[in-house]
């Protein structure tokens, strides 16, 4: 059995559809679209970027440009929002560092209206301060949380594409080393 995996102080263990030694990939509680998911060190004493180290740093950004790749693929996105909030002001609603990828479609493209989902956060600033670093909730109603159970079975189905992937693009396979 593996360690259980923590985003931040939250057990995030059954959302994880994707597992090197210094970080993961899990999907995400309130998407902003179809495929929106997360990477995220393992060490949750990251905060900010500036805290891996040259090693972690180097996996982290492999296992982005692989789920970026794999995600455009598997979502049929036609381009994908790579974000970063680091730290408070910056928008970040869990103190641990994370990068956002987020599929974007033809489709149902909101501009850059995607930056005001992603940063409607001076409300929430002074929770995030006095509340051992959690965020309150998102105003956008838009953005319901997800059960356990549509996560955990996304992230399966993710775990099985990927596989699927990493076997018919063998050029994604350096992403994984």
């Amino acid at each position: 059995m593996s360690a259980p995996i923590y985003f931040s102080k939250f057990l995030v263990s059954d959302q994880v559809f994707y597992r090197t030694k210094y970080c993961y990939a899990l999907v995400n509680l309130k998407p902003i679209t179809k495929g929106h998911v997360l990477v995220v060190p393992l060490r949750t004493s990251a905060v900010n970027l500036s805290e891996l180290t040259p090693h972690e740093n180097a996996v982290y950004f492999r296992t982005v440009q692989l789920i970026h790749k794999f995600i455009m693929w598997v979502y049929g996105a036609q381009s994908v929002n790579i974000a970063i909030q680091d730290g408070p002001e910056a928008g970040q609603s869990v103190p641990h560092l994370h990068t956002h990828i987020i599929p974007r479609y033809r489709e149902n493209n909101i501009g850059d209206a995607m930056y005001e989902r992603l940063d409607d956060f001076d409300v929430r600033r002074d929770y995030y301060t006095h509340h051992q670093g959690t965020m309150k909730p998102d105003a956008d109603d838009d953005r319901k949380p997800r059960t356990m159970s549509d996560m955990k079975q996304e992230a399966l189905m993710l775990q099985s594409k990927l596989a699927e992937y990493l076997q018919t693009h063998e050029d994604a396979l350096q992403w994984t080393k």
